[in-house]
């Protein structure tokens, strides 16, 4: 299929016109995240909590997180809002990055790319709740199983925050699979 002429309406743009209209846009989503980052400390006690909420409901009512260094109950509220910035800004990011790269596509590609981006998002986002409330509970009764009268499991916030991001970013990846393969299928990389 032959590929169809860019409008006319865009004008060539020099090297350094691109890189500075990259620029802009990096300048533009690292303030968007920080926006969010600023936003989201102060809300990280609830996101810290919903965060380790599959925990908390195996551990035993008399249970709790503890922490052995001064700034480990400060590192788990601060890395808390930073994954919640990360997640809340990266709509604003993405689509910051396509108003870079759309103007280079031709129309077929843009709409098969925007789909492309569009499943690809959905796909992390029910990849990273299945991982959170599905695995996480099913991991964590495991490793809790160990435990016996003797050998009490002292958990920590950091070790167990870890763990919660960790299996959430893990299965958010594990569900963009069926898209590497259709791309790899699509470049003639694999074989159906």
């Amino acid at each position: 299929m032959p590929k169809t002429p860019k409008p006319p309406s865009l004008k060539a743009m020099s090297i350094f016109e691109h890189l500075e209209e990259l620029r802009a846009c990096l300048l533009r989503s690292g303030l968007a995240w920080l926006a969010a980052a600023a936003g989201s400390y102060a809300f990280s006690a609830k996101i810290l909590e919903t965060l380790l909420q599959p925990l908390a409901r195996l551990m035993p009512r008399d249970a709790h997180l503890i922490y052995t260094a001064p700034a480990e109950g400060f590192y788990a509220h601060f890395a808390a809002s930073i994954a919640a910035a990360t997640f809340v800004s990266l709509p604003f990011i993405i689509h910051q990055l396509w108003r870079f790269i759309a103007p280079g596509l031709y129309q077929r590609e843009r709409r098969l790319f925007l789909g492309l981006l569009l499943f690809s998002g959905a796909c992390f986002i029910g990849g990273g709740l299945f991982g959170h409330f599905v695995v996480l509970p099913l991991i964590l009764r495991f490793l809790l199983g160990f435990s016996s009268e003797l050998v009490r499991p002292l958990l920590s916030v950091r070790e167990s925050l870890a763990l919660s991001l960790q299996i959430l970013i893990i299965f958010g990846f594990v569900f963009e699979l069926p898209i590497f393969m259709l791309t790899a299928m699509r470049l003639g990389l694999v074989s159906r």
